[in-house]
């Protein structure tokens, strides 16, 4: 487990973890001046949203130069999430997901985030 202070134009690029099958996201503080922030533009994402990509576009010319690059910046489907304080998120450690920056000044965005292993156990049970 590690906890996330996200300040004033701070993100946490696209990325995956490779440790355990499920991780998760707690939002300690999400403040309401984030939640109530607006993007530059239509394009943009949400001011503090975690995104996650998944699918790839299989229309894309996929070649072993551009394979990695094509497959993390052309998702299908992105579910873009504005959380509140308090909730949390649960998801495929394999998920590549993305934080994206806000730009209030004078608030912290604060979660705590792990990944969890399943453990197998060869022990048997004597009926």
């Amino acid at each position: 487990m590690w906890i996330n202070r996200q300040k004033s134009a701070e993100h946490n690029p696209p990325h995956r973890h490779s440790n355990g099958e499920i991780s998760f996201i707690i939002y300690l503080d999400f403040p309401e001046e984030i939640i109530n922030e607006q993007p530059f533009s239509k394009a943009s994402y949400q001011p503090g949203t975690v995104s996650f990509f998944y699918g790839n576009n299989t229309q894309l010319k996929i070649t072993p130069e551009n394979q990695f690059l094509d497959k993390l910046l052309s998702p299908i489907d992105i579910i873009e999430y504005k959380p509140k304080t308090g909730e949390m998120v649960i998801f495929p450690s394999y998920l590549i997901h993305y934080v994206s920056p806000f730009y209030t000044e004078g608030v912290e965005r604060i979660s705590v985030s792990g990944n969890i292993g399943v453990i197998q156990s060869n022990i048997k049970t004597i009926i």
